[in-house]
């Protein structure tokens, strides 16, 4: 099983499931991005927050997120002083599925009626969770005789421990665990119901009776992006949505707010890397 260092935004991953081990001194920053699998996230050090699907969450070391396919999402580093050291699993919804049984669905982590859960153990079940990442992770890097059939044994043993500690430490994300800030959370609500049509920050702006200097710097340390980057970001991740649908790559940026082809085309190389119809058949080829 390849593990790459870094996977592209615009491919999914072409194993049933993927394990990372990331360790950053010097921090990029990341935008807003989803992806068609599961990504349990295991926070061992550093001061960031998580934004998810448009509202913000402080995590703290020994932390776990877990974030459902589909779902909009991207890390604030509030301290790049320190060191943003975490494991990240990625995992197939179809290969997920198989893993269960009858009496163990192992699915129910990812199942719960919200877009976010996080998992908050106590030291010693830290300790183990920790240590069956490790371990994972470790043999993933080895070569020895069975080691499909051994990976899949140790993916099952860390959802089974995952599951079973979820009952006990998560919590769903609901009011007292988010970050607030009322006006933003408005901004942001009037950008995901406009954000296909014309919307710029001078209109926002006026919108709010605010002025549009102002709006921008409490915009970006809420989310941690300019408002423009925010509105694109999530024009460039809608416009994958559509051209998966299979809407004429030259129609789709007149449904994402974009003002023409060459604006779009241009925005959306720059991001992932391709343009709009590499993206349309490399999709289509994975499917």
């Amino acid at each position: 099983m390849d593990i790459p260092k870094r996977k592209p935004r615009y491919a999914s991953i072409s194993s049933d499931f993927m394990i990372f081990h990331h360790y950053d001194e010097r921090i990029s920053k990341a935008g807003p991005h989803r992806h068609d699998f599961h990504e349990i996230f295991l926070l061992l050090s550093g001061e960031v927050s998580y934004v998810v699907d448009d509202r913000k969450y402080k995590m703290y070391p020994g932390d776990m997120l877990l974030i459902h396919a589909g779902v909009t999402h991207y890390p604030i580093i509030n301290d790049d002083r320190k060191v943003y050291n975490r494991m990240v699993l990625w995992i197939k919804k179809d290969y997920l599925n198989s893993l269960c049984t009858e009496e163990t669905d192992l699915r129910s982590c990812f199942t719960a009626d919200s877009s976010i859960r996080i998992i908050t153990p106590d030291v010693t079940t830290y300790g183990s969770i920790k240590a069956a990442f490790d371990y994972l992770y470790q043999h993933v890097h080895m070569d020895f005789y069975g080691k499909d059939i051994m990976l899949r044994s140790y993916l099952e043993q860390l959802l089974v421990l995952i599951n079973g500690i979820n009952r006990h430490f998560s919590v769903l994300f609901e009011t007292d665990d988010i970050e607030k800030d009322l006006l933003i959370d408005s901004v942001l609500n009037y950008i995901s119901r406009n954000f296909q049509n014309d919307l710029s920050l001078d209109q926002i702006a006026e919108r709010f009776y605010l002025n549009k200097y102002h709006l921008n710097r409490r915009f970006r340390k809420f989310t941690g992006v300019t408002m423009y980057k925010f509105i694109t970001e999530k024009r460039l991740e809608y416009a994958k949505v559509l051209i998966v649908r299979g809407i004429p790559i030259t129609e789709v940026y007149k449904h994402c707010g974009f003002g023409d082809y060459c604006n779009f085309y241009r925005l959306f190389k720059n991001k992932f890397g391709i343009s709009p119809k590499r993206y349309f058949a490399i999709a289509f080829q994975e499917e």
